[in-house]
């Protein structure tokens, strides 16, 4: 047995894994997954991988005449879900079904045959994610009344609508604005105290 799926299976007994999220992206890079139940992990399913995957419901993958596909999981992505009791997660390979190899437009294979162009020409890349998020003071809804509209608040120290003085962000500028217009920086890893 090769010595990362010995590894994972030792992941999903070790910590009494009960599901695993099978996760693969679409060609935009949007997360997808299926959860499978962790007895359906053994030394095969990290090389056959499991036939769960309809194409045709995954935007830019396959014609429904061709949409059997595969999820071949990544061994040394295996993890678990701290915040998701008896689960962990693994990202897998696509594939086509009926063994003619790998899918040519999945994202990460793409990235595969990208890193090894690079490296035969000299170079090397390194990806990762990049995560956007905002940060809000309060968010206020009303939904008391739903015949007669609902709405929503949102009140943030950063906002263009804030009257409260202080620095805020405009709109369309929030990409590469100053520290002194960015009284979130605190929360960047490990804060070093309190953000405003």
């Amino acid at each position: 047995m090769e010595e990362s799926v010995a590894k994972a299976l030792s992941l999903i007994k070790e910590n009494k894994i009960s599901w695993v999220d099978v996760q693969f992206t679409d060609l935009v890079g949007r997360l997808h997954h299926i959860t499978l139940p962790a007895r359906d992990f053994d030394e095969d399913s990290f090389t056959n991988g499991f036939g769960k995957l309809d194409g045709s419901s995954i935007r830019g993958f396959t014609p429904i005449n061709e949409s059997d596909m595969l999820l071949v999981p990544v061994p040394e992505s295996l993890a678990v879900i701290p915040w998701m009791p008896n689960t962990a997660r693994v990202l897998t390979k696509v594939m086509w079904g009926g063994g003619k190899g790998r899918f040519e437009r999945d994202p990460r294979g793409v990235a595969e045959r990208a890193e090894k162009y690079q490296a035969e020409n000299g170079y090397s890349s390194f990806y990762g994610p990049e995560p956007e998020f905002f940060i809000f003071d309060k968010v206020e809804l009303d939904v008391s009344t739903p015949q007669s509209g609902t709405s929503y608040r949102i009140s943030s120290r950063e906002s263009p609508w804030n009257k409260e003085g202080g620095f805020f962000v405009r709109y369309k500028e929030g990409y590469y604005p100053g520290a002194a217009c960015r009284p979130a920086d605190g929360y960047k890893a490990g804060s070093r105290g309190r953000p405003y």
